[in-house]
């Protein structure tokens, strides 16, 4: 907790290190400037590390990375601590005047005594595989905690912005889609805490990405559906409360997909506020999505929609009241329901806005609502939960067909290498039971029909010999068609066995099916056969 609020208290400030501009401008010189943003860099990924360690002592990984890889970033900010202090604060600045000052320092000593403690109870150094592991680990991290101003320091403006589906806003979109199946086959086999792991290292990460910048004023304010929905998943991780994780799943995922495709953003690629919004948006994006397609939180069912849509409504209608408030004293356009984003997307919806506005005062204070255009964006927004409600159920099901083929072929593996032992050597072309070869043989043969309790058959047996004709004959519901089209490979069996020839028809289906005629009795299909031809 120490080292999470240190960490916290260093955010939200405009440092002077960050107007640097392809190693130009700043406050230090450009070989300063490269190891200051690296060593910071490298200290966001060991705070995150320190504070989901101790939580999570079996992942050796995180360990390690404390043990080993901790003290050389930890000697890296003590050289460069002067420089450090000029990046955060500026040239002139006296630092020790500084709230934040104290917060670096109680972070470094923090991260200080947890490597060492690691340090000391190490028992043995890691193995190779132990060591590359760890360096994986940490270059994965890098991604997640690096300085938003960090591109622009190091490379300048890109000179174009990312918006309006141009190169740098297709790639974006790309990335946003293509990094999420990467993940997945990633983390799909890891443990269920290694995955509780992973979601609570990002979210966090998600909220130090948006506390990077200091936003001023009202409009700073963290109360954009998206920018909300970074917090609310911290508490979803971090605590498992899954009210406020399904309301990002089915709310917070579109408002982060339109962000995505529709970006009100129009500075630079490299600019600071352009890489947080990405950040803020992808996250939002694709951690919910990950989050039920790797099993940490369950499938969500259709009911738990109303709540979500209870949710928004009482956000959608408190943004309206926040924003007819706010921008008396501050311009301020939450969830875009004041400014023109979206009648600069959708022209006609120009005349909407502004011929219908619904007014009130309260002594200085002017209330403006767009009654009518801020319903269309409700009843919008409503139907896009409906319609990625759709997209989620066929998804499930796509899912789910796609698991039970995987579980069919590893069935079927299992059965052929069992198969394969038990005829001992003899080819797969074999009756299993060579006595059995002159005969069609029903051992024990049970069916149950789903979740039925009473069996449709139950322990039947029989045994029909080379050269005998026998007839079935027995009342409805009796179990003959049951029996048959168990026997000719139509359904499966619940128990027992039945052999066609020496071949086990659970075990050696084809060959057993080469090996029988069937002509079943479907009066829609051979009504107007003869009797001789029936």
């Amino acid at each position: 907790m120490v080292l999470f609020f240190s960490y916290l208290l260093t955010l939200w400030h405009n440092l002077p290190l960050d107007k640097t501009v392809a190693l130009r401008g700043g406050p230090l010189k450009p070989f300063a400037t490269v190891m200051v943003v690296l060593i910071r860099w490298f200290t966001g990924v060991i705070v995150l590390v320190g504070i989901t360690s101790p939580f999570f002592k079996g992942n050796k990984s995180f360990r390690n990375i404390l043990t080993f890889i901790a003290p050389f970033v930890l000697l890296l900010n003590f050289i460069f601590f002067k420089e450090n202090n000029i990046a955060y604060f500026g040239e002139r600045s006296l630092f020790f005047t500084e709230a934040r000052f104290y917060a670096i320092v109680v972070e470094l000593v923090a991260l200080t005594v947890e490597a060492g403690i690691c340090l000391f109870n190490l028992k043995k150094l890691p193995r190779g595989k132990e060591i590359g592991k760890m360096f994986l680990v940490f270059a994965l991290l890098l991604p997640t905690m690096m300085p938003e101003a960090a591109l622009r320091i190091f490379f300048g403006n890109l000179g174009t912005p990312i918006d309006d589906f141009n190169l740098a806003h297709r790639l974006t979109i790309y990335f946003s889609f293509l990094i999420m199946p990467v993940i997945y086959v990633f983390m799909k086999n890891e443990s269920m805490d290694n995955k509780w792991l992973f979601f609570i290292v990002l979210s966090m990460s998600s909220v130090f990405q948006f506390l990077y910048v200091k936003r001023n004023g009202l409009s700073g304010l963290p109360l954009h559906l998206c920018n909300t929905a970074l917090f609310l998943m911290l508490i979803s991780f971090v605590f498992k409360v899954k009210g406020t994780f399904y309301f990002n799943f089915f709310v917070n995922v579109i408002g982060a997909l339109c962000a995505i495709l529709l970006p009100n953003m129009d500075n630079d690629a490299f600019a600071l506020s352009t890489v947080g919004f990405w950040y803020n948006h992808i996250y939002a994006f694709i951690l919910p999505l990950l989050a039920v397609a790797l099993g940490v939180f369950p499938r969500p069912r259709f009911k738990m929609m109303r709540w979500a849509i209870l949710i928004f409504t009482i956000y959608f209608v408190s943004m309206m009241f926040v924003n007819a408030w706010f921008n008396n004293f501050d311009s301020v356009d939450y969830f875009f329901l004041y400014g023109d984003l979206f009648t600069d997307k959708f022209p006609f919806t120009i005349d909407i806005k502004l011929n219908y506005v619904l007014y009130f005062t309260n002594g200085n204070l002017v209330f403006k609502f767009f009654w009518l255009y801020d319903l269309l964006i409700y009843v919008g927004f409503i139907i896009l939960m409906f319609l990625s409600w759709a997209v989620y159920d066929y998804m499930f099901k796509v899912a789910d067909t796609h698991g039970a083929l995987r579980m069919k072929l590893i069935k079927d593996r299992m059965d052929l290498l069992q198969l394969r032992k038990e005829l001992r050597g003899r080819p797969l072309t074999e009756p299993l039971n060579l006595e059995g070869v002159n005969m069609i043989k029903i051992e024990n043969f049970t069916k149950i029909y789903g979740n039925a309790k009473k069996p449709a058959v139950e322990n039947f047996s029989l045994e029909v010999h080379a050269g005998e004709v026998f007839g079935f004959i027995g009342h409805n519901g009796a179990g003959k068609s049951t029996t048959i089209k168990s026997l000719v490979g139509i359904q499966s069996i619940t128990s027992g066995k039945m052999e066609i020839a020496g071949y086990d028809i659970t075990k050696q289906p084809i060959e057993a099916k080469l090996r029988i005629g069937y002509v079943s009795d479907n009066h829609s299909v051979y009504e107007r056969l003869t009797g001789r031809e029936y």
